[in-house]
């Protein structure tokens, strides 16, 4: 995954201002539910559905995203991990991913640190800490569909549909470079505007909830 981003991904995004903006602006949709879901599975002590070893491996995904100094901090900073501190690691996340700057101070003492995700890292946290997650518990683990429960909710909805979509705009990227005769980039451009536009228009009212 990480030579995918580095070769074709981002050199495809910065080489395309008009694909980068809508790209970028749909990324700053994501709803609060899907960072909860990563807040949890990085950092919650025990995770329904999964075994400890492939909790293992999402914290390292999450930690060669991040950098293992913020996961730390992090870890540190909602070392409780009640429901209260899940949804505040969960905007903090949501921060991140906007490409704002974030502060974590540990002690009385110590200067706020300060951290910034850039788009490369953006990119690889919502592919390897939470698109490749999702689906691999939902094929591996032993959670039920979260569509079938009694609990489920527009919300719950619009964090499946937002890794969907981005899963989706991912591939048709990948394929512009492989049949880029048959697949124009302005047609993708177009079709991400699109569906951004239409997941806004749906969710507008669950993505901060």
């Amino acid at each position: 995954m990480d030579r995918t981003i580095e070769e074709v991904w981002m050199p495809l995004l910065n080489r395309n201002d008009s694909l980068k903006d809508e790209f970028i602006s749909f990324i700053n949709l994501i709803p609060v539910q899907t960072c909860e879901y990563l807040a949890k599975r990085a950092f919650a002590d025990r995770n329904k559905g999964i075994s400890k070893n492939q909790q293992n491996k999402v914290i390292e995904r999450v930690e060669e995203a991040i950098g293992k100094g913020l996961y730390q901090r992090i870890k540190t900073k909602y070392k409780d991990f009640d429901g209260e501190q899940q949804r505040n690691c969960a905007r903090l996340f949501r921060k991140l991913i906007l490409g704002e700057e974030i502060k974590i101070k540990l002690e009385e003492d110590e200067k706020d640190k300060k951290f910034r995700l850039n788009e490369k890292d953006i990119v690889r946290l919502l592919v390897k800490g939470v698109t490749y997650t999702y689906r691999n518990v939902r094929f591996h683990g032993e959670t039920f569909s979260p569509f079938r429960s009694s609990v489920s909710s527009m919300k719950t909805y619009a964090h499946a549909y937002f890794l969907f979509l981005y899963a989706y705009f991912l591939l048709l990227m990948l394929l512009n470079v492989e049949y880029s005769t048959e697949i124009d980039i302005n047609n993708i451009v177009e079709n991400i505007k699109t569906n951004r536009i239409q997941f806004e228009n749906l969710f507008q009212d669950f993505i901060n909830k």
